[in-house]
């Protein structure tokens, strides 16, 4: 299991990415400045350059709980902080926690291995002899590369010659992006350029599809996180375009609002669960007991973190 923390970007000003070791262990841990909406301010030119927060992992723990939804102890994040606090004058607490978020990764073993920090993260695919293709190991970041290789077996058994294509298609978004980085763009949308370069930051050429929503219903401009720049067109979106039927899958994996700001998100919660039912057409009694869900993923969030309220070695 890996984890993450984030914190505020005024407790550690990393303007770039670094690798920080652990003194107790020798290993290391990143240290990523992070944007709640990257994108292009196109009426200036530039690329948005300030980050607001700052994300630090990961660490590597042996686990054998559910699969489906491994949790940060509060053993992970003192990891983490008292590792970074060996090389800070300002010690971070759990107070500074903004969010956290836990992963998985399925490791090869070799007998000689005795560490998972050791272990290989590459994948690696299998053809047994009844022609059953399997994909072992691996890990999120080279997904594309791993459906290749696994996609190539599979043509190699069914005696195909054609090859996976992925390596050669653009990611949904991508293609017809330079068009929303021509002068105007933004005006000829109706939209601001801070909103434009935020939607056009998270979904590329498919922001137009967003800023539609604006257009048939000006409140759902309105921010869906305080302090975040998610817009609550982006609740609706994700229902209608990217299958979300649960608050989380909203607060947690179409956008990062749980990740960087846990109390923040809490409070978006029910007008998340109220666009939710508009569109799935849950009853009063389906919003409750989603609420409920989410509400025990907030809870159990908080409870890692509050041992941690104090720096280390306070009384």
């Amino acid at each position: 299991k890996g984890i993450h923390v984030v914190v505020p970007y005024d407790k550690i000003r990393a303007d770039i990415a670094a690798v920080v070791p652990v003194r107790s262990d020798k290993r290391s841990v990143f240290v990523v400045p992070a944007f709640d909406s990257p994108g292009r301010d196109h009426a200036a030119g530039t690329v948005n350059a300030t980050p607001d927060r700052v994300y630090i992992g990961t660490t590597d723990t042996d686990y054998d709980g559910p699969l489906d939804s491994p949790v940060c102890t509060q053993a992970d994040i003192r990891y983490l902080l008292d590792g970074m606090n060996d090389w800070l004058e300002e010690p971070l607490t759990g107070a500074d926690v903004l969010g956290t978020w836990a992963g998985l990764r399925p490791l090869l073993s070799e007998a000689k291995n005795t560490r998972t920090a050791d272990l290989s993260r590459r994948h690696k695919v299998v053809r047994a002899p009844s022609d059953l293709v399997s994909i072992l190991g691996g890990k999120l970041t080279t997904y594309r590369q791993m459906a290749q290789d696994t996609v190539d077996a599979t043509a190699q058994v069914l005696g195909r010659r054609s090859r996976c294509r992925t390596a050669r298609l653009a990611l949904r978004g991508a293609s017809g992006l330079d068009a929303m980085g021509e002068p105007g763009a933004a005006a000829r949308l109706g939209v601001s350029e801070a909103t434009f370069a935020h939607l056009v930051g998270r979904y590329g050429s498919e922001a137009p599809a967003v800023i539609a929503l604006l257009r048939e219903d000006p409140s759902l401009s309105d921010a869906l996180v305080e302090g975040l720049a998610y817009l609550r067109a982006e609740v609706v979106h994700a229902v209608r375009l990217e299958h979300a039927l649960t608050v989380e899958d909203v607060l947690a994996r179409r956008t990062r609002a749980l990740l960087f700001d846990l109390e923040a998100t809490a409070k978006a919660a029910p007008d998340t669960a109220a666009l939710l039912a508009c569109e799935l057409g849950w009853s009063s009694a389906d919003v409750e007991a989603e609420l409920m869900r989410f509400d025990a993923i907030i809870r159990a969030e908080r409870s890692a973190l509050a041992a941690h309220a104090m720096p280390t070695g306070s009384p």
